[in-house]
């Protein structure tokens, strides 16, 4: 009977032993994982190969460097030509002001002949409106004084 035992939990440790196995992965050999490794750097290459090496990096930092200093040099350059550029303006605003000022002057001047002028219409007009004034009292005068007449034909 203890043979049969035995023989139970042999049995029964067979097929709990399977269980366990078809859970369990089957164990890598030896040659399988050098097979992974290999494959895992070829992997690699791969994908390192479009990355660039460090002497391209070094080469770009050397590029990206050049381009700063390039920006700065824009920026200086930038700077000298709004400052021309406003002085120019300037320089052009005193010239604008000048030319302004001959033409206000012109003007001022011509207003000043037209106003004489004015002023002599004016002395003209008044001496012709006192001599017409003048006549026409004299006229009326001489009317006043025919029809003052005692009349021969009435």
């Amino acid at each position: 009977m203890v043979e049969r035992s035995a023989a139970r939990g042999v049995k029964n440790m067979e097929r709990r032993l399977t269980a366990v196995e078809q859970v369990l992965p089957t164990p890598a050999t030896k040659k399988d994982l050098e097979t992974a490794v290999g494959d895992l750097r070829t992997e690699i290459q791969v994908a390192v190969a479009p990355l660039a090496t460090k002497a391209e990096v070094t080469g770009v930092t050397t590029d990206v460097a050049a381009l700063n200093t390039d920006v700065t040099t824009l920026k200086t350059e930038v700077t000298a030509l709004k400052v021309e550029l406003y002085a120019a303006i300037r320089a052009e605003g005193v010239e604008t002001r000048r030319h302004f000022d001959v033409v206000a002057e012109g003007m001022h001047a011509d207003f000043r002949i037209l106003a004489e002028g004015f002023v002599a219409t004016e002395a003209r007009c008044d001496t012709r409106h006192r001599d017409v004034t003048r006549t026409l009292n004299e006229h009326d005068r001489r009317l006043t004084r025919l029809e003052a007449l005692p009349s021969k034909g009435r």
